[in-house]
């Protein structure tokens, strides 16, 4: 019987699937960042970026 042939990725596969994780963690890490700096931020400061007309703290809040 010969090698099973599925058993063994080409090496172009390879460096893809390595691209592919790496870019998922850094999507992770986007994601993560975000979450924490929502988290983080008091909810005074955002009201107050309100009054001043700060769209993006509305959008927080």
């Amino acid at each position: 019987m010969g090698r099973n042939q599925g058993a063994y990725l080409d090496p172009s596969e390879s460096i893809l699937m390595l691209m592919v994780a790496f870019l998922l963690v850094l999507l992770n890490a986007f994601f993560v960042l975000s979450e924490f700096a929502l988290v983080k931020v008091r909810k005074t400061r955002l009201e107050e970026l309100v009054k001043i007309g700060n769209s993006n703290a509305k959008l927080a809040l």
